[in-house]
C-alpha cells in the first residue's frame, strides 16, 4: 500500500528541518519525502547520468581529435625533413627547431580553437530561433565563459600533448 500526504509548512519552516525531526522520531520509518527542491529525483538521477555520458562522448572527441592533430603534425613534418635538414645545416639547435614548429602548431590549433569556440557560441541562439515553434516549452540559452575557457583549455592541453611527440622525433 502506498499512502501520500501533502503537508504545507508555516513561513519560515524548512523541510530540511522536518525530514530531519521525522527522521529522528522514527528512525526506522521508511519514509520517502519529496519536496519542492528535489521534485523529481528519477529526473534528476537521469540528468546527472546523461551529463556523465555527454562528457564521456566529449573525452572521446578530444582522443579522436588529438590523434588526428599528431598525424597531421606527423605529416606536415614529414613534407618539412628538407627545411628542417636545411636548418640544421645552417647551425639552428634541436630546441630552436623544435619551438619554431611547436609554436607554430599552437597558431593553428590556437585559429581552430577559436573558430571551433565560435561555431558552439553562434549554434545555439540559431538553433532556438529555428526549433523553438517546436518545442513544448519555451527555451534560453545564455553563454558561459568559463565553459568556454575550459572547452578552449582542453583544446589548447590536447594539441599539445598529441603534437610533441611528432616534433620532438
Amino acid at each position: 500500500a502506498t499512502h501520500a500526504t501533502r503537508i504545507r509548512l508555516d513561513p519560515g519552516n524548512r523541510p530540511e528541518t522536518l525530514r530531519k525531526e521525522l527522521a529522528a522520531r522514527w528512525p526506522e520509518a521508511p519514509w520517502r519525502i519529496i519536496d519542492f527542491t528535489n521534485a523529481a529525483p528519477r529526473t534528476a538521477r537521469f540528468i546527472d547520468s546523461l551529463s556523465g555520458f555527454l562528457t564521456l562522448i566529449g573525452l572521446t572527441a578530444l582522443l579522436v581529435g588529438g590523434v588526428g592533430v599528431q598525424s597531421g603534425v606527423r605529416s606536415y613534418l614529414a613534407g618539412k625533413m628538407s627545411v628542417i635538414a636545411t636548418l640544421k645545416c645552417l647551425g639552428a639547435e634541436t630546441r630552436t627547431v623544435f619551438l619554431a614548429y611547436l609554436f607554430q602548431t599552437l597558431a593553428l590549433a590556437g585559429i581552430g580553437i577559436g573558430l571551433g569556440l565560435a561555431l558552439g557560441t553562434a549554434a545555439p541562439p540559431v538553433m532556438e530561433r529555428f526549433l523553438s515553434p517546436y518545442l513544448p516549452v519555451s527555451s534560453h540559452f545564455s553563454l558561459d565563459g568559463a565553459g568556454l575557457a575550459l572547452a578552449g583549455t582542453f583544446g589548447f592541453i590536447t594539441a599539445l600533448a598529441f603534437a610533441i611527440l611528432p616534433i620532438a622525433g
